[in-house]
């Protein structure tokens, strides 16, 4: 921050050094995670952890080359925002929907017997849309980079489609919920 207030590309490229460097025992943890763990990457949060530590890094390499020179410094500013703001931030919150909705019909189940949360949970929706989100993240970025209107506008449809699949990811939690507890 000091770096960008002051204008100095060294100060702003040691910084996201500093950051990069911070971020790795918690990159390692969930690689681990999503290789090893019960979860693994199959599910929405995880994947979304896993794609945002990805455009973090990506992020960074943006940073640098933007700081150095190497691109211009305001498609990778502009670039770095769409990584942070939307792929990792919006990201990591709109993969974690999916099992929020089911962990509260799970959790809000009256006494008696309960389907497992699992049953609730739409995976192949909610792994669907966390590859459209990657694919629609990584367009615009590219449009962005090369200020081409086109790829951009590619990667908001895309956007839009991954938006869609989780709004119909909620519902089909819903109507699991719904179903259940008619049956049960």
């Amino acid at each position: 921050v000091a770096g960008l207030a002051a204008e100095r590309d060294g100060l702003v490229a040691g910084g996201v050094v500093v950051l990069a460097v911070a971020l790795v025992p918690f990159a390692r943890l969930v690689v681990r995670v999503a290789a090893t763990g019960r979860l693994g990457a199959r599910e929405g949060p995880v994947a979304h952890v896993a794609l945002g530590l990805a455009f973090l890094a990506e992020a960074a390499a943006l940073a640098l080359a933007g700081a150095t020179g190497a691109l211009d410094g305001r498609r990778a500013a502009s670039a770095c925002v769409l990584l942070v703001g939307l792929g990792w931030a919006a990201g990591v919150v709109v993969g974690h929907l999916g099992k929020l909705v089911s962990l509260s019909g799970w959790g809000s189940w009256p006494p008696g017997p309960r389907p497992s949360q699992a049953a609730l949970y739409p995976r192949r929706l909610w792994q669907a849309e966390a590859a459209s989100f990657a694919v629609g993240v990584q367009l615009a970025v590219a449009g962005v980079l090369l200020a081409t209107t086109g790829v951009l506008r590619a990667g908001g449809i895309v956007l839009a489609g991954a938006a869609l699949l989780a709004l119909t990811g909620v519902a089909e939690t819903l109507r699991r919920v719904a179903s259940a507890r008619a049956a049960g």
